[in-house]
């Protein structure tokens, strides 16, 4: 384990202060009356509610939803039917799926169809979410999320935090039904971190996962040693 670990870069997981200051800060929503409190301290963290769409496209048109929305959501470039082509291939093959990143397989097909990467493909039916770092392929019924460039810059880290995100947004939705339709999840507001501009804090949330995934691996480090012991007394 200890080999795969250096091997993958997840061998640094002991918290460092950096860590332990993220995962003990404050939330605290914000109101206009915790705004304009005196009690609220830049070093607090806090939170804000933000549109899922800074816009997305219906019939072929873009619909404005609000400037400081979170995605801007565009629709796959092609829809491509499994049942009509072979895997085997180069790139990512994005289906609905709940598992392996949504990927179904790898296909070749023609590269002017591949959606950008550095985004979240989402099944519209299904509400999964999942990041994508290199270009992609997708099935029906799938949209693409891009980071409003107003925010910053995508990555796997803190994709994972706004997936969570949106996803505990979603909770009371239905799988299958019209609710997920463009025009209803585009309104959608999803509570998020914000500095002490009231900025979209993507730095915290980097931080964030970062420590949690150190958590995790030090979980399961630790049970491994522990099994190890055991192992070692009873024999």
């Amino acid at each position: 384990m200890e080999a795969y670990l250096i091997a993958t870069g997840l061998d640094d997981y002991v918290l460092n202060d950096k860590d332990k200051d993220t995962l003990s800060l404050s939330q605290i929503n914000i109101t206009d009356e915790v705004r304009h409190s005196n009690n609220v301290v830049d070093e607090q963290l806090r939170f804000e509610e933000f549109k899922l769409a800074s816009s997305y496209f219906k019939n072929g048109k873009e619909v404005k939803v609000s400037t400081d929305g979170i995605f801007n959501i565009t629709p796959t470039k092609k829809k491509i039917n499994a049942n009509t082509i072979s895997f085997g291939g180069r790139y990512p093959y994005v289906a609905r799926g709940e598992s392996q990143n949504g990927i179904r397989g790898y296909i070749n097909f023609d590269e002017n169809y591949l959606n950008p990467e550095k985004t979240i493909s989402f099944g519209q039916d299904t509400a999964t979410m999942f990041y994508q770092p290199k270009a992609y392929f997708t099935g029906d019924k799938n949209q693409v999320f891009s980071l409003n460039s107003k925010h910053g810059e995508l990555n796997e880290k803190i994709a994972t935090y706004l997936i969570t995100a949106v996803r505990k947004a979603l909770v009371n939705f239905a799988w299958g039904q019209s609710s997920f339709a463009l025009e209803v999840i585009s309104e959608l507001n999803v509570m998020l971190p914000v500095d002490k501009y009231d900025r979209l804090n993507l730095n915290y949330m980097e931080n964030y996962i970062r420590a949690i995934e150190k958590l995790t691996i030090k979980d399961v480090v630790e049970y491994k040693d522990k099994m190890i012991a055991l192992t070692k007394k009873n024999i």
